[in-house]
């Protein structure tokens, strides 16, 4: 080990214990517990060759399979530290965490894995997406995420609906930036430099992409199609073809939008190929209505508060088979979710895409100085 690297893996322990004082203080809140053989992963992060920056590791409490942690080594880089919150019952809302970002109670069911985040406990979190548990929290609290089933990382799980049926969930993961997620996907299958090469490539020639026609009104009162035409412009301008699709107006119904997301990839479709990527603009999350089945079910009422909750394609992507991504934008609480069919290829694809909408709508700059790392803030 030069010398270099083993005064940045000393700074690095720094930074450890200032997490872990940042954990110990939000224990039986957004962390379950902290994990108990840290400083034997320590002194083989220490010992090891790798020289990039530590990366400290939640992992939600239940439901994400042990072969993640064993491909997530401190050999590779990564600490687990702390086994994080789940919403109570899964649901996707936890009326026990507020969100640090909006005030308003927390998006489920990878709930505590967000705030930790936000928190600067963690630097990646990984929970389960059944129906949104990954992709909406991310949304709501402006961060990334990536929900892996198209990509084959599904928990080998299956569990039922609120609706009866039964459907497998995804390991999702949860980051401050768009790097560091894609960085975690090549490390759990194996696949070095695949993802973090299409980031960095802004040519979309020949990618084509979809996004819902106008008719569907988000909760801040804009219609979709108008809040996705500059980003399409945009997108158009690196080489995509960008187009509208029909769409039902009942996108946050998960039902209509997972039979809308199977049609477009549907054998029947396929030789016509519509597109490569689907990209929705979605949120504000949880802000002006609760995007929760149990509530949702409740009347009028309920489905007014569903209708609300700025959630569409999200809580469909992982039971449609596909792989997502969240990208967070510069309105709060709001992002794209940017979809692709099934096949590493397809995933290459959604990731140039995600990476150029990066560029486009970034967050403001006080987020990332409030939320950032902070390489000595102990607390």
């Amino acid at each position: 080990m030069s010398q270099r690297t083993s005064f940045e893996k000393s700074t690095e322990m720094i930074r450890l214990v200032g997490a872990l004082m940042r954990a110990q203080k939000h224990l039986l809140t957004s962390v379950v517990s902290i994990v108990g053989d840290i400083q034997e992963q320590a002194e083989r992060y220490v010992k090891s060759d790798i020289e990039r920056p530590l990366c400290l590791l939640g992992i939600k409490e239940k439901g994400v399979p042990t072969w993640v942690k064993d491909r997530l080594t401190p050999e590779k880089g990564y600490i687990h530290i702390t086994v994080d919150r789940m919403a109570p019952g899964g649901r996707a809302i936890d009326t026990g965490l507020i969100n640090p970002l909006t005030g308003k109670m927390m998006t489920g069911s990878t709930s505590g894995a967000a705030v930790n985040l936000l928190k600067g406990i963690t630097d990646i979190a990984i929970g389960t997406d059944g129906g949104g548990s990954v992709l909406g929290p991310a949304l709501a609290t402006q961060l990334f995420a990536v929900m892996g089933k198209g990509l084959g990382l599904g928990t080998g799980e299956h569990h039922k609906a609120t609706d009866g049926k039964w459907f497998e969930p995804a390991i999702g993961i949860l980051g401050r930036n768009l790097e560091e997620i894609l960085k975690t996907v090549e490390d759990l299958m194996d696949m070095p430099g695949e993802f973090l090469r299409e980031r960095q490539n802004k040519d979309l020639s020949g990618i084509k992409i979809g996004y819902p026609w106008p008719g569907i009104t988000l909760p801040d009162g804009k219609d979709m199609a108008d809040a996705l035409r500059p980003a399409a412009r945009n997108l158009e301008a690196r080489g995509a073809e960008t187009f509208e699709i029909k769409a039902p107006d009942g996108l946050w119904d998960r039902q209509q939008s997972l039979s809308w997301l199977r049609s477009i990839w549907s054998e029947k479709n396929s030789c016509e190929n519509p597109c490569d990527v689907i990209v929705t603009r979605e949120g504000p999350v949880d802000l002006f209505g609760i995007g929760d089945s149990v509530a949702g079910l409740l009347g009028e009422t309920g489905e007014l508060l569903q209708k609300s909750s700025g959630k569409y394609l999200l809580r469909s992507a992982n039971m449609a088979g596909c792989t997502a991504l969240a990208i967070p934008g510069r309105e709060l609480a709001s992002g794209y979710i940017v979809i692709c069919p099934q096949g590493v290829e397809s995933a290459k694809k959604a990731v140039r895409v995600a990476g150029c909408l990066v560029e486009y709508d970034e967050r403001p700059a006080l987020f990332e100085e409030y939320f950032g790392k902070k390489l000595f803030d102990l607390p």
